[in-house]
């Protein structure tokens, strides 16, 4: 009802002010309606959006879920549904960072091991799911595993950049240090080479644990990095695609509870796991209904 009334009333105004013989009165709201009419037709169009893309896709959820409260992985919501769309249950995955992205792959694959640097969060996740197998990796650096001193040594004769802030904290909560965390990034080295089809790398040690994936992934199968328009991370990425004949996709847009967007690039060597995806969509899908 607010729309005609308003209209009927600018009808109206405009009438008397052109009677008044005011023309500037009349032209002032003109601007006035279309500056209105304008700010109307935003609000209208962030209402769509909520409803027909933010909504289904989960995001009024307050943690990371789909539109029926299921846990998804903190990517951004193109790389879930494509993800979504490939994942095969004969998958074995191994995540640097666990969380909604640990139930995720647990619900639909052969195998997960994640390994996780917070105590506190660690515990919370084993509590609820203690049949997960999610290790518990700190800070450190063991110099007495030869195999660890290998990994780095090798690493670090890249030369790679590897900028960091100037707060350590910043630096943990991102994944900018690396030698630091080299237990952490060698976990996958517990397992043979080719052994995992899912490497996901959203943890700490980023640039580290990107160089140990592209030695343990399996051929066919497919690394996962977040954050990955994060400069920082820019030699490991020109080292995958360079030097080990990755491929990247990038999966730019909204995810999961911020308000602003980001990447999450996948990175794979053969073209055969898309094959995997589903060619149907639900009927009533898309938008003619």
């Amino acid at each position: 009802m607010f729309f005609p009334q308003f209209l009927s009333g600018a009808v109206e105004f405009t009438k008397n002010g052109a009677q008044d013989g005011d023309p500037g009165l009349v032209m002032q709201f003109i601007k006035n309606l279309a500056r209105k009419s304008a700010l109307l037709s935003r609000i209208e169009r962030m209402r769509l959006i909520s409803e027909q893309y933010l909504a289904p896709s989960g995001y009024w959820h307050s943690y990371p879920a789909d539109s029926n409260g299921n846990a998804v992985p903190w990517f951004t919501y193109p790389a879930i549904q494509f993800l979504n769309g490939v994942v095969q249950p004969s998958w074995k995955v191994f995540e640097y960072g666990s969380g909604y992205s640990t139930v995720f792959w647990n619900a639909r694959c052969a195998l997960t091991v994640s390994v996780e640097h917070d105590e506190s969060w660690f515990n919370h996740l084993k509590a609820l799911h203690p049949e997960f197998d999610v290790r518990l990796v700190k800070e450190g650096f063991d110099v007495s595993r030869g195999y660890l001193e290998d990994l780095v040594a090798r690493f670090e004769a890249e030369s790679f950049e590897l900028p960091t802030l100037p707060d350590r904290q910043s630096n943990i909560d991102h994944g900018l240090l690396n030698r630091e965390f080299a237990n952490y990034a060698a976990q996958v080295t517990e397992f043979p080479k080719g052994f995992f089809d899912v490497i996901v790398v959203d943890g700490m040690a980023r640039c580290l644990c990107l160089y140990a994936a592209a030695e343990y992934i399996a051929d066919e199968g497919v690394i996962v990095l977040d954050n990955s328009d994060r400069w920082q991370y820019n030699d490991l990425q020109d080292y995958l695609v360079r030097s080990k004949g990755f491929k990247r996709i990038d999966f730019d847009g909204l995810g999961p509870l911020r308000a602003a967007g980001w990447i999450t690039s996948i990175f794979f060597k053969s073209a055969a796991f898309p094959i995997c995806v589903e060619t149907r969509r639900d009927r009533g899908s898309g938008d003619l209904g």
